[in-house]
């Protein structure tokens, strides 16, 4: 219910910068943090932050801005703007560097079961099978690298060798990583300029993270809905800019916004549909302040409100109809 900002400090405490790119939580006792001076570790005990040092084995640091971090097991990755991609392992406390010279910034990352790595950068998707020593580009059933030209934002998996690929300005695809099929995934009329900034894999949903709302794909339905910002639906998103999205603990939906701060979707087996006066959108119910209840016999809901009067709703429409 409450925030508490932490800022950059001139003590060996604080953050160096108040501009933070990433966010990563390991074994689930500290937080690192990726700012555009390298990386901080916070620790919950000590309620401090402490700029991680470690030098690889070629004598460089993480020193440069951190734009992404991300993990499998007690690997950690961080990718930087200026000097490419560090691994450390937490468990023997080593840091590797790979330089990833000719190569652009990485943007995501997803570790494959069977410990095939793939890598999205700002121009294509990679794969590695030697721990990032060599790079292949991925080719399709055609031969092609159909992401070559695109900054891929989003790398999810949810079957053996099933993926799923968000690319900014074409949106997202189905990618079948055995045979190399490659299928766009059909959110609506935008689907193929779609926007995308995340992808987030969750209850057999996919969230989509996009410059126009949100869109779930259910992948067992096939079904896509679509999140925007309302300005007469209080329960909307705040705004449609998206620029991150985070699943919690218990399911919950974190999304960051671009102008709206940000939003919490509750995920839970209580799913609530709510009815508010809309003056927007015809067949809303009428009125705030409902006193009664009742339903008859041919199966309508009646509701008596103080400021609105007397609405019939039709189950099989879901539409009200004041009546009175």
């Amino acid at each position: 219910r409450t925030f508490k900002v932490y800022r950059s400090g001139s003590d060996d405490y604080s953050l160096g910068s108040d501009y933070v790119n990433a966010l990563y939580t390991g074994d689930g006792k500290s937080l690192w943090v990726g700012a555009e001076d390298g990386v901080y570790v916070y620790s919950p005990d000590a309620d401090s932050f402490e700029r991680f040092t470690v030098e690889s084995s070629d004598g460089e640091h993480i020193a440069s801005n951190v734009k992404m971090i991300s993990g499998n097991g007690t690997m950690i990755y961080f990718a930087t703007e200026m000097q490419g991609v560090f691994r450390y392992d937490s468990a023997s406390d080593k840091l590797e560097h790979f330089p990833l010279e000719g190569f652009p910034i990485l943007t995501s990352i997803a570790f494959a079961p069977g410990g095939r790595i793939w890598l999205g950068f700002f121009g294509g998707l990679f794969y590695t099978d030697d721990q990032m020593k060599t790079l292949k580009p991925f080719r399709d059933d055609n031969g092609g690298e159909p992401f070559a030209s695109s900054k891929v934002n989003g790398i999810v998996f949810v079957e053996k060798n099933e993926m799923y690929v968000g690319a900014e300005s074409r949106g997202v695809f189905a990618v079948d990583t055995e045979s190399g099929v490659v299928k766009p995934v059909p959110t609506g009329p935008e689907s193929k300029d779609l926007m995308v900034y995340a992808l987030v894999y969750s209850q057999n949903e996919i969230w989509i993270s996009t410059e126009n709302g949100v869109y779930v794909t259910d992948l067992l339905s096939k079904q896509t809905d679509h999140y925007v910002y309302e300005p007469t639906n209080p329960y909307s998103l705040s705004d449609n800019p998206t620029q991150t999205v985070f699943c919690d603990k218990d399911g919950g939906m974190w999304i960051g916004t671009y102008f709206g701060g940000v939003n919490y979707a509750v995920r839970n087996t209580f799913v609530f549909d709510r009815f508010f006066p809309r003056v927007d959108i015809a067949g809303s119910i009428h009125g705030r302040r409902v006193r009664d209840i009742v339903e008859d016999k041919y199966g309508a809901i009646w509701v008596g409100t103080e400021d609105g009067g007397l609405n019939r709703f039709n189950p099989a429409t879901g539409r009200f109809d004041l009546v009175a």
